[in-house]
């Protein structure tokens, strides 16, 4: 019977040398001969061999032949991509230079224990939260929420079934319609102050939320605005000053026309059209 020496051993199996001589040191594999080296016979890599068709590699042997072909901590950073819902199979293709239909075929050698069904519904979610954020009114929104006290997660999305919706929020349970003020110029009466055209939304709510040039806003209960248009003045005399750029007229108890600070009340509601 042949007999092979470590090296030719490891050409025979089709593994690096270190790796065999583990499995001689467990008494895996081989003898060691009275010189100190380790010896292995043919039938036994053979018998080896057969077996290692049937398991598989190991995973330090995935890892190294892993690393050795796409790149040093590539196999340690596409297992724990595999399972972040954030990374798209597409992505993992196009680091490893690899297809994406490859890219399944590791996830079933890699991470066979993922849960499928539910990784997919997280990758949804993910996608469905990441437009929602990337949305520029919802941005002015929350940019102007936080500016006045609220906290994040005082903030929720509204759910379609399908998506999210990115004209309307909820602000501590409140329902918040989210709309952006058209700028008028050179209308009649202005005497040239800025002025804004809003429209009541036909959609009930509890607030409504304007959205105007800069980072100026304005948050209107529901109730208080009348269904025609409104032409408005960004200035500090004007009928809404109490409105722009403050979240007071939000009571989360009553909801609908009251601020924190008494300066607002359903009894004391404006005139809607400026003079």
């Amino acid at each position: 019977m042949k007999t092979y020496n470590m090296d030719d051993a490891a050409d025979f199996l089709g593994l690096k040398p270190s790796s065999v001589m583990q499995y001689a040191r467990r008494g895996m594999l081989g003898r060691q001969g009275t010189d100190g080296e380790f010896y292995f016979n043919q039938k036994e890599l053979m018998e080896y061999r057969k077996e290692r068709k049937k398991t598989g590699p190991t995973e330090t042997e995935w890892k190294n032949r892993f690393d050795k072909r796409y790149g040093k901590g590539k196999y340690n950073w596409v297992r724990a991509a595999l399972e972040n819902p954030s990374v798209h199979y597409r992505d993992i293709a196009a680091k490893l230079g690899v297809t994406t239909k490859y890219v399944y075929k590791l996830r079933q050698m890699l991470r066979p224990e993922l849960d499928i069904p539910e990784m997919r519904a997280a990758a949804t979610r993910y996608q469905h939260k990441k437009r929602l954020l990337e949305n520029e009114l919802v941005g002015s929104f929350c940019k102007a929420a936080y500016a006045n006290g609220f906290k994040r997660p005082e903030i929720t999305a509204i759910s379609t079934g399908k998506d999210l919706r990115r004209s309307a929020l909820k602000l501590r349970g409140k329902k918040v319609l989210l709309r952006k003020a058209t700028r008028q110029s050179h209308l009649p009466g202005a005497r040239g102050r800025i002025t804004y055209l809003i429209t009541r939304p036909e959609e009930q709510a509890d607030y409504i939320f304007y959205a105007m040039s800069g980072r100026k806003f304005l948050f209107i209960p529901y109730i208080h605005m009348q269904p025609a248009r409104t032409t408005i003045y960004a200035a500090k005399d004007s009928l809404y000053a109490i409105f722009m750029d403050s979240f007071d007229s939000f009571h989360p108890s009553e909801g609908q026309g009251k601020t924190s600070q008494g300066g607002f009340t359903r009894k004391n509601k404006l005139r809607f059209q400026e003079a």
